[in-house]
């Protein structure tokens, strides 16, 4: 089992947007994939082809969960899920199985609630003026967010224009703050809203734009982590040997 959270203190930075296209991203590529909707905003569908008007399947109600290119996509935002997000999604935590759960800005409790059990935080950032005001907190010492200094926890550095001064500067900036911990860049690209007003996935709508490739090596970036590859199975032999 895997839990990564996807959860920024920043509305706005496309939080959402990354957890649809790495949960679709590591379906592709075989693994067992929930996309958990903790989000009141209800806009994780969208990027899955579902209608604004349709309603997801509760966590409860796994015998109906929606499946789309191999993820099933779940609806964590109703009151009682929101209450207690680990019961809500521990159904859900099967050997072998990743969950991705999408928690917005002003999600703080749930992220909480769920972060000692998660393998990995995504904390997603811009290069907008309001995103880079928070950085020079993290470089003082003073984290905007409790578990950024977690050991588990990674930036991703979503909508860069790498054609302007401060797209160029702010990654610049945040590799020197976060070094390693800065594990994905993407760019901005407007197929990415022209897809999620298509309904359909970006992977599916423009698979050869610029973001899509991000996302692919976004995802190869994250599936390649020490604490999400899935466990190696040993037949008979090989646990003799290791016996011997």
């Amino acid at each position: 089992m895997a839990l990564i959270l996807l959860h920024s203190p920043k509305g706005g930075v496309g939080t959402t947007t990354l957890a649809a296209n790495l949960a679709l991203m590591l379906a592709s590529r075989g693994r067992d994939v929930v996309a958990a909707d903790f989000s009141p905003q209800d806009s994780l569908k969208l990027h899955f082809g579902f209608r604004p008007d349709q309603t997801l399947a509760s966590a409860s109600r796994s015998d109906e969960a929606q499946v789309v290119a191999g993820v099933r996509v779940l609806g964590c935002n109703r009151p009682e899920d929101l209450a207690d997000p680990v019961a809500a999604i521990r159904p859900w935590l099967g050997e072998g199985s990743m969950v991705i759960a999408d928690i917005a800005a002003g999600g703080g409790e749930t992220f909480r609630a769920l972060l000692p059990s998660a393998a990995l935080h995504l904390c997603a950032l811009t290069t907008d003026a309001a995103s880079l005001a928070v950085l020079p907190q993290l470089a003082a010492g003073r984290s905007f967010i409790a578990a950024t200094t977690a050991q588990n926890s990674l930036f991703v550095l979503n909508q860069v224009d790498e054609r302007r001064r401060l797209g160029r500067d702010a990654a610049k900036f945040l590799r020197r703050l976060v070094g390693d911990r800065l594990i994905g860049v993407i760019r901005r690209d407007e197929a990415v809203n022209e897809a999620l007003a298509m309904m359909e996935p970006l992977s599916k709508f423009a698979p050869t734009s610029a973001a899509a490739a991000d996302f692919i090596r976004f995802g190869d970036t994250i599936r390649e982590l020490p604490a999400l590859r899935p466990p190696v199975a040993r037949n008979g032999a090989d646990d003799a040997a290791i016996r011997a």
